[in-house]
């Protein structure tokens, strides 16, 4: 089975090579110990108030959960790509990132393998 960092890696080399500008988006968070003191850090964060898919509250969020792994840009189109396990799930916060993604009118996909992508440029016409 394919590890999930092949399939990004096949995705952004993919893309490179046919003239997409590819950012690899590190989300994620880790605690620093210094001494008897601990910090923080997180990788990425995300400033927003969207309408809680749950209900109908607004809500704030700052927290980078449920970004995507990769963002490509070309010819005045950006794609929003969740690279997944064969037979890998999306996370909820990954689905209401998804939700809030598609609601602003972009391009939200989830890749499992090189085919996929090459098969959504073709549909597309960006190849």
């Amino acid at each position: 089975m394919k590890h999930e960092s092949l399939i990004q890696t096949q995705c952004i080399n993919f893309l490179v090579n046919k003239g997409w500008h590819v950012i690899r988006i590190n989300s994620g968070s880790h605690t620093r110990k210094t001494g008897d003191k601990k910090r923080y850090i997180a990788y990425y964060r995300q400033f927003s108030c969207h309408l809680d898919i749950m209900g109908a509250n607004a809500k704030k969020t700052y927290s980078s959960a449920g970004m995507t792994d990769l963002l490509a840009f070309k010819n005045n189109r950006v794609l929003q790509i969740e690279t997944k396990k064969p037979h890998g799930m999306q996370r909820m916060t990954q689905m209401t990132f998804e939700t809030i993604t598609n609601k602003h009118g972009n391009d939200y996909y989830i890749i499992r393998d090189i085919s996929e992508l090459r098969k959504l440029l073709r549909e597309l016409k960006n190849d």
